[in-house]
């Protein structure tokens, strides 16, 4: 049996969840090596721990870092945080907010920039469909890869296994269900070293995953909104957010690019 074998195991039994795991693992909760030998050699989901060095960097840094990650895809597209931009938003949202995400998402795929996100509906789905053609397109859900959710982008959530990469700390078989989310969504703030904001309501769960953006040390940039709307995005930028209207704003914001102006 070896820790990787256990990390996997214990990821089954525990549906994924991080905080029950810990506590498994700090009391020694009591295995049999054989149970968990024969799990590992019949379990058929591509998986990386936090002992691979196949694991990224960026995830080592934040708060709580999935022990267990399960994916479909190109592990490469998160080698490097510093050409990867996370994009979320409302699944309530304005056609104005899911052109331009959609846009810019396309426009950074095109400059060879991974784009990060959820597969909600929304923002979330105009951000994947811009970046999934140029395969830089990478999903993490919260629920096991198994499950489509929302059930009408199970074709988008195929194209991203193809042509990109699929994640998510939940085995196959764990359900989504409403706490997974802002669990999920600080994996999205610690692969990018940017998250925008396509666009948000004041009170939006997408404001967890600028938190988490924040408290990793990670920038946080916005979209702007008419002075009219209840805009979170607006109320992020008054606080400090970087405020941008298109592809190479975001690009000026990023690292790798801009050593490449220098």
């Amino acid at each position: 049996m070896t820790a990787r074998e256990l990390l996997l195991y214990i990821s089954h039994r525990h549906g994924g969840e991080w905080t029950a795991m810990m506590r498994a693992i700090k009391a020694k909760e009591t295995v049999s090596s054989q149970e968990v030998t024969d799990f590992a050699s019949t379990h058929k989901r591509n998986y990386i721990t936090l002992l691979d060095p196949e694991y990224p960097e960026s995830l080592k840094e934040i708060v709580q870092p999935p022990l267990v990650l399960y994916y479909k895809g190109n592990l490469d597209l998160i080698r490097d945080m510093n050409r990867s931009v996370t994009l979320v938003g409302s699944r309530d949202c304005t056609s104005y907010g899911l052109a331009r995400s959609r846009e810019i998402a396309e426009g950074l795929a095109q400059k060879g920039v991974t784009v990060v996100s959820g597969l909600a509906k929304g923002i979330d789905a105009a951000a994947i469909k811009g970046a999934v053609d140029r395969g830089k397109a990478v999903g993490v859900l919260g629920n096991g890869l198994d499950y489509y959710y929302p059930a009408e982008n199970r074709l988008l959530q195929e194209e991203v296994a193809e042509k990109g990469l699929l994640l998510s700390e939940y085995p196959d078989g764990v359900k989504p269900e409403k706490r997974h989310f802002p669990d999920r969504n600080r994996i999205l703030a610690g692969l990018s070293c940017l998250t925008l904001l396509g666009g948000s309501k004041s009170h939006s769960g997408t404001l967890i995953t600028a938190g988490f953006a924040l408290d990793f040390g990670r920038d946080v940039a916005c979209l702007p909104y008419r002075a009219d709307e209840d805009s979170g995005n607006n109320l992020l930028i008054q606080t400090g957010a970087c405020l941008v209207q298109n592809t190479e704003d975001v690009l000026d914001l990023m690292p790798a690019f801009k050593q490449k102006k220098k």
